[in-house]
């Protein structure tokens, strides 16, 4: 990731708390993923890390335009983070019955 995904959180103004806990979204898909197996869990965990990976981009593209040290930790992680979603995607078209991206 480089430099920029190395940033210390106090850097950052204000500075920024890091979560200790998953956001409810996470935990919602983390109690679904829970209740599933075999093919329904695979094709169920392809669908939720595409489009989690597709919010954390637009998130980060966006973040990644200020000037600021979050415009700069965002550039320097937003092509790993473009890397991984083009792996969700490629995964989740593996899956049967699961939409194109």
């Amino acid at each position: 990731m480089g430099e920029a995904s190395a940033l210390p959180f106090h850097w950052v103004n204000p500075p920024v708390t890091p979560p200790t806990e998953p956001g409810p979204e996470q935990k919602k898909a983390s109690d679904e993923l829970s209740t599933l197996e075999g093919s329904a869990f695979d094709t169920r965990f392809a669908e939720v890390m595409a489009s989690d990976h597709e919010k954390d981009v637009a998130m980060y593209e966006k973040a990644a335009k200020a000037s600021d040290a979050a415009g700069k930790y965002a550039r320097g992680t937003l092509p790993t983070l473009q890397r991984h979603l083009k792996r969700a995607r490629a995964l989740r078209r593996l899956r049967p019955g699961s939409p194109a991206p």
